[in-house]
């Protein structure tokens, strides 16, 4: 496509941000990232023109720029800005220009990522006439849609797999709704999408990220619009005791989430061996109850019986 000359083009006339921007963070006017971007932009001007396409209905649309479009109109309160206007591309080609144009940027996410390349190969699929959900389980020509977006991106089709496996394990609905509800989410700290990544890391561990990710965000939470109800670092802790084999089931999971006893549960792995760790965890999996109860029942019996314990540790150790 051929970009013509720069053109001024006034805020009524674009339609901005995209609803169809890969980029589902930072796009809001009170968002960090667009503020120091509007302050770079009044101190430095724009160095970087948007590039805009005019659609059929005669809106202007950003191919790439939107968070400069949001920087100078809403945060700057400009009337208008000078921008590349591009020949109308095909849908697959928007497509593919916006990922290409933000894919090396810090702030765009892993499941950023996977959303827009699953976007694309649902695009793709349906003008083939295949439906996404039907023919993905069909390994072949899942990794056919996959190679394809891989050689026009120039990337790994492993990282366009992974990605893309990380925003399908989100269960259906809830991608429907954050790709729904994008705005409302990043602002009101539903769901960040660091937190949707170990959720669904922790689910893939214990063999149920539907479990999991309905353990951590209950369907009444999104519906009454109520914050995620943990914080990273609580998550990072779980994700921890779940990778080291403490947590090996959503019952323990449930559990230790319910507990409330990540504190807890930390301090005693720092003073385990993981050998030691492993085989607490199997225990609690056998005795069908959680670990920390496991690890209080081994003081209570050492407690209580010293001189028999004694006699084991000089027997045996």
């Amino acid at each position: 496509m051929n970009v013509n000359e720069l053109k001024f083009v006034r805020k009524d006339e674009i339609d901005y941000p995209s609803k169809d921007n890969p980029r589902i963070e930072h796009l809001s006017a009170d968002s960090p990232h667009t503020i120091e971007l509007s302050k770079s932009i009044e101190r430095n001007g724009l160095q970087y023109p948007p590039i805009l396409y005019l659609r059929e209905d005669g809106k202007y649309e950003a191919i790439d720029g939107d968070r400069r479009l949001v920087a100078v109109f809403d945060v700057l309160g400009w009337d208008q800005v000078q921008a590349s206007i591009r020949d109308t591309p095909s849908k697959s080609e928007i497509y593919y220009l916006r990922m290409a144009s933000n894919w090396d940027k810090l702030d765009f996410s892993a499941i950023e990522k996977g959303a827009y390349i699953y976007a694309i190969i649902e695009d793709e699929m349906s003008h083939e006439g295949l439906d996404i959900e039907e023919s993905w389980g069909h390994r072949e020509i899942r990794n056919e849609y996959m190679r394809r977006v891989a050689d026009k991106l120039a990337k790994p089709v492993s990282s366009i797999g992974r990605y893309v496996g990380i925003w399908r394990q989100i269960p259906v609905a809830d991608r429907k709704l954050i790709a729904r509800n994008r705005d409302e989410i990043r602002l009101e700290n539903k769901i960040t999408f660091s937190k949707a990544m170990k959720i669904t890391t922790i689910g893939r561990k214990i063999g149920d990220v539907e479990g999991a990710w309905r353990l951590y965000v209950p369907k009444e939470t999104i519906k009454m619009k109520k914050p995620l109800g943990i914080t990273g670092t609580e998550l990072e802790i779980t994700r921890q005791a779940v990778r080291s084999g403490q947590i090996r089931s959503l019952d323990q999971l449930r559990a230790f989430r319910e507990g409330g006893e990540a504190d807890e549960w930390t301090q005693a792995e720092f003073l385990m061996l993981k050998s030691e760790a492993v085989a607490a965890s199997m225990l609690a999996a056998a005795l069908k109850t959680e670990i920390s109860k496991v690890y209080r029942g081994c003081i209570l019996l050492g407690t209580n019986y010293a001189e028999e314990l004694g006699e084991i540790i000089k027997e045996h150790f």
